[in-house]
């Protein structure tokens, strides 16, 4: 700094130590440095401020304390139980709520309420105050599971209640609670279930003017259970069906089934997809489109569902109700958690670390807390491969593709 001084004077000094420190890899990057005799391919432990390192950021979302600092300097996170005591807690450290809600903020995708517009003819009532406390809905709902009730997974899909402030529930049409704070409000078992049925699930996933089975079956498919969908075919012109006043949403898409080409994707996403038919696209509850009756029934295909239960399903809080017993979205939950927390996505070698994960959550009852506790007793968490310095970069672009290319860098 003193150099810069005499060079360019106090105030440009200043700004120059600034952003020297703000580009330094030291600030930018968690280093984890392997032992000097390590070679690559080598599977090594992390030291103990290592894991303490990853303890703060994966729990708290910031460096560690020094209580963690100590316990590392005393060797307490050298195995996995001390990793886990001190794990208990930062779970109980008021900023560990923070990183769950930035899971939850992600996996549901909260920020495309953000901006969301919906036609002013159709939905007069939608605005961005209630986008937004549609999404303090959610908010505030996890909070109440995880941190004031039970902290199942199976509430926070079938929970028949939400937490509603006045105007909220006026939008929605319930009974609600006269105040502008957000209290627990009991719903109509038949129709809310959980957060699948909170507008901030509901409203980004359809568009203007009306609802899209296509995108919210879409989450059931792929974001619920981690299942997959073809990709649709190539040089096919995708038109959504013109509006029909005659027709409801599902019976103008019917043609996906009846189309051999489309049926292949959408006989998976569509079906879930019309369990929320009886929400609109503003995220209210209705019982006709167009003056018709709704269909919200179907069934999940190609999904592995709790022995004895049925596939089909007849609205939405039935559809939550197989979601939260199936193993196949208690892993699929699972997996979500795994790659939010370890910031990549899961890959073949990570099969015992997932099955690690996925034990301990149903062996404690879908007990959210005993997941995140479990993520810090995985092999993926307390140790590390040594890297390959040679080993080409996947991230690198081809040098042999020309600039032009699809993925080149014409700069």
């Amino acid at each position: 700094h003193d150099a810069f001084v005499e060079e360019a004077g106090e105030r440009e000094a200043t700004a120059l130590l600034l952003e020297r420190l703000l580009v330094s890899p030291h600030f930018l990057y968690r280093a984890e440095l392997p032992p000097e005799d390590a070679r690559p391919g080598d599977v090594v432990p992390l030291d103990g401020f290592e894991r303490a390192t990853r303890l703060a950021y994966t729990l708290l979302g910031t460096t560690p304390d020094d209580a963690l600092l100590d316990a590392a300097a005393r060797g307490e996170l050298d195995d996995a139980e001390g990793v886990r005591r001190h794990a208990e807690r930062l779970l109980e450290d008021e900023r560990s709520e923070a990183v769950v809600q930035e899971f939850f903020h992600h996996w549901l995708e909260l920020d495309l309420l953000e901006g969301l517009d919906k036609d002013p003819e159709l939905f007069p009532r939608w605005s961005s105050s209630v986008a937004e406390k549609m999404r303090h809905e959610t908010e505030a709902f996890v909070h109440e599971v995880l941190y004031e009730g039970d902290g199942s997974y199976a509430t926070l899909l079938t929970a028949p209640w939400s937490m509603l402030d006045s105007e909220l529930a006026d939008y929605y049409g319930v009974e609600g609670p006269s105040g502008t704070s957000f209290e627990r409000t009991a719903l109509d078992p038949n129709e809310h279930a959980g957060l699948l049925t909170q507008g901030a699930f509901l409203a980004p996933r359809a568009r203007t003017y009306e609802t899209s089975p296509i995108h919210r079956g879409m989450f059931i498919r792929g974001s619920l259970f981690c299942g997959s969908v073809p990709p649709p075919p190539e040089n096919i012109e995708i038109v959504a069906p013109d509006p029909d006043p005659s027709l409801t949403t599902r019976e103008r898409l019917e043609e996906h089934r009846s189309n051999e080409v489309c049926a292949t994707c959408h006989v998976l996403m569509d079906p879930p997809g019309f369990a929320f038919e009886r929400f609109d696209a503003a995220g209210r509850f209705r019982d006709t489109e167009n003056g018709l009756p709704i269909d919200a029934t179907g069934e999940l295909r190609d999904t592995e569902l709790a022995e004895g239960d049925p596939r089909f399903f007849d609205g939405a809080p039935e559809l939550a109700r197989l979601a939260a017993k199936s193993p196949q979205a208690h892993a699929c939950f699972a997996r979500q958690w795994f790659r939010f927390a370890y910031a990549r996505s899961d890959e073949s070698d990570d099969a015992c670390a997932m099955q690690q994960l996925v034990s301990r959550f149903t062996a404690e009852s879908l007990d959210v807390r005993a997941l995140l506790l479990e993520l810090t007793q995985t092999d993926t968490f307390l140790y590390r491969t040594v890297p390959d310095p040679m080993a080409p970069d996947p991230m690198a672009p081809d040098p042999t593709a020309s600039a032009g290319a699809a993925g080149g860098d014409a700069r």
